[in-house]
């Protein structure tokens, strides 16, 4: 499936180019066929159906494709007959009104469900202002037809002011879809350079950003650094292949066992970095444990099932107001602690009246 933020540009770029047939047919007034006058009002539709389709994909949700299709089997034929056949205008001001109405309504419904940011609440504001202007739009037509004196001359007033209104709005909505697009593709492409080509997890990229960012920093209070017991003599006797064929076990292994419990990173070669989560501190230990026993779960298939993958662990609590970047070498001493006890072990250190104390987890 494509990323979002893929598919929101289509469906933006579908909805500007359906506006853009809707609007020529528009202008081709007062001189408009039958034709324009139905590729006006089904171009409308189109456009509106496919720019609120690019806000709901942003957050993987959809218009639902039945009440969609329900709502064009419906008006299509009653705006297809109120041109062609009955030559009602009425009918067609209602149809078009009633169809732009109905699909508005729909994404209203499905964008009030799940989390939203802040381009959202601006589009979904607009969407209940369009809302409005449609009902008034058709009230104002109905009750001063055009052919009333001195009527006629007041809807053209109210209708001119009612479609300048709506062209803001529309400019106004594509602008947000327009940066909320933008936003979503740039962080799409940060996102991507913050995943580890090999492993398919965060990369060291991504855990620097998290040791510097403030809204993510204040989240962890312990890190772990899981280092693989000789992997250089692995890639020696069994080659690079085999060597990175450990590197993604383990990482699935550490992912799948720690990921609940905090943030799982590839700080580079052999060596893995967890952040734990602050509810998850007391808990390190434990943790750190499990992530030596995770690594020697791993297992590759014939015929180099035989290898045996062994890890040394290190375990830091991080102080108040100590940077997490501290905390994290911290974890790299105990963790080389862990390989001069004679590695496939775990050490914690802990800073007691002023000096780090060390001591294997047991």
């Amino acid at each position: 499936m494509a990323y979002k933020s893929e598919v929101a540009p289509r469906w933006a770029t579908a909805g500007v180019v359906a506006l853009a047939v809707a609007i020529s047919a528009d202008l081709a007034k007062p001189d408009s066929t039958e034709l324009s006058l139905w590729v006006a009002g089904v171009g409308h539709w189109v456009a509106a159906g496919c720019m609120l389709q690019a806000m709901l994909v942003r957050h993987e949700r959809s218009l639902p494709r039945i009440y969609l299709i329900s709502i064009f089997a419906l008006l299509v034929p009653i705006h297809l007959w109120s041109i062609w056949i009955g030559d009602v205008p009425p009918v067609r001001i209602l149809a078009v009104n009633s169809g732009a109405f109905a699909i508005f309504a729909l994404a209203l419904v499905v964008c009030l469900r799940g989390p939203i940011d802040a381009f959202d609440k601006i589009m979904r504001s607009i969407i209940v202002v369009v809302l409005l202007l449609y009902p008034f739009r058709m009230a104002v037509y109905f009750w001063f037809p055009p052919e009333a004196t001195p009527g006629g001359q007041l809807v053209s007033q109210y209708m001119l002011l009612i479609f300048t209104m709506v062209g803001i709005l529309g400019v106004a909505f594509s602008m947000a879809l327009l940066l909320a697009i933008g936003t979503d593709i740039v962080q799409r492409h940060r996102l991507d350079s913050e995943i580890d080509a090999l492993t398919g997890i965060r990369n060291r990229r991504a855990l620097n950003r998290q040791l510097t960012d403030a809204n993510s920093v204040g989240g962890y209070g312990a890190v772990l650094v899981v280092d693989l017991d000789h992997f250089k003599r692995i890639n020696d006797h069994h080659g690079h292949d085999v060597g990175d064929k450990i590197l993604i076990a383990a990482a699935r292994e550490l992912d799948a066992k720690l990921s609940r419990f905090g943030t799982v990173t590839r700080m580079g070669g052999e060596e893995f970095a967890v952040l734990l989560t602050n509810e998850n501190v007391a808990a390190g230990p434990a943790l750190a444990l499990s992530a030596r026993q995770a690594i020697a779960s791993v297992r590759l298939p014939d015929p180099h099932d035989q290898i045996e993958v062994t890890a040394s662990v290190g375990l830091a609590f991080r102080e108040i107001d100590q940077p997490l970047s501290d905390t994290l070498r911290a974890a790299d001493l105990a963790m080389y602690h862990a390989k001069a006890a004679g590695r496939n072990c775990a050490f914690e250190v802990e800073r007691r009246h002023g000096l780090l104390e060390l001591r294997a987890v047991a």
